[in-house]
C-alpha cells in the first residue's frame, strides 16, 4: 500500500524545496493516472485536495488536486482557482480519495529510478 514512508519522500521534491504530488510511474495500477491525477502537475495527487466549486459541478468530473500544488499555485496566481477565475474557490480534503491513494500497490523506487536511468542509457545509445 502507499504512504509516505513506502515511497522515497526525496524523489519527490520539487525545485522550491516542497513535497510535490507522487509520481505516476510509482503506481502499479494504471487507473491511478486517471482516477487521481493532480489537475495542475499531472502526477499521482499527494495529500488531495478536491475542488467543489459550484462553477465545475457540470464538469462531471472530481476535480483533485495534490495540497503542495495547490499551495503553490495560490501563491502564483493570487489565489484563484485553478480551473478558472472565478470567486467563492472552494476545496476540500478528502479523506476517501486519501484512503484510496493509500491502498494502491507501488513499484520500488529504486527499482524505478534503474529503470529510468537504463531507458536515458538506451536513448544515448539510440542516438549516436
Amino acid at each position: 500500500t502507499m504512504t509516505q514512508e513506502n515511497a522515497n519522500a526525496s524523489d519527490n521534491v520539487n525545485s522550491e524545496g516542497s513535497i510535490s504530488c507522487w509520481k505516476k510511474e510509482l503506481f502499479l495500477d494504471f487507473t491511478a493516472f486517471e482516477v487521481f491525477t493532480c489537475l495542475l502537475c499531472k502526477q499521482v495527487a499527494r495529500n488531495p485536495l478536491v475542488l467543489e466549486c459550484s462553477q465545475h459541478k457540470s464538469i462531471g468530473k472530481v476535480l483533485i488536486v495534490g495540497e503542495n500544488c495547490l499551495k503553490k499555485f495560490f501563491q502564483d496566481n493570487n489565489y484563484c482557482c485553478p480551473v478558472q477565475p472565478h470567486s467563492n474557490f472552494q476545496y476540500d480534503k478528502n479523506m476517501t480519495v486519501q484512503n484510496c491513494i493509500e491502498d494502491l500497490r507501488i513499484r520500488c523506487p529504486r527499482q524505478v529510478e534503474q529503470d529510468s536511468q537504463v531507458i536515458k542509457q538506451e536513448e544515448n545509445v539510440d542516438e549516436t
